[in-house]
């Protein structure tokens, strides 16, 4: 994960907030132990993305759910994937889900900027 993240780290920088925390192996295992305590808590659900098929990288990506409000049944999803595999569905793909955009919704680096919405229903499970 450390050398994926390190390879797309301009690009991913341009978006994601905790690039830069992340500058070693060490940091990435520190992730990984976080994730499975906010597993077990029930307050975080992080995912990766894997390709699969012949000659196929193995990792692309991560999706999460977070921000979880178990009473109101409700959460967000965030999601990265790494620039060789930016535009080929992957996402779409691991979200299965509608999408909605609230515009302007947050100023970050003195900009507005969208936040993509997606929902699920739990009558609308595919699994």
């Amino acid at each position: 994960m450390f050398q994926f993240v390190d390879r797309d780290r301009e690009r991913l920088g341009r978006f994601l907030p905790w690039v830069p925390s992340v500058q070693s192996t060490e940091d990435e295992e520190n992730y990984i132990r976080r994730t499975w305590e906010s597993w077990e808590k029930q307050s975080m659900f992080d995912y990766g993305i894997f390709l699969t098929g012949p000659g196929a990288p193995a990792y692309a990506g991560n999706i999460g759910v977070h921000s979880l409000s178990w009473p109101n049944r409700r959460a967000e999803l965030g999601y990265w994937i790494g620039g060789p595999h930016e535009g080929h569905g992957y996402v779409t793909e691991a979200v299965q889900a509608l999408e909605g955009v609230l515009r302007d919704d947050v100023v970050a680096g003195g900009r507005y900027h969208d936040t993509r919405l997606y929902a699920k229903l739990s009558h609308e499970r595919t699994d």
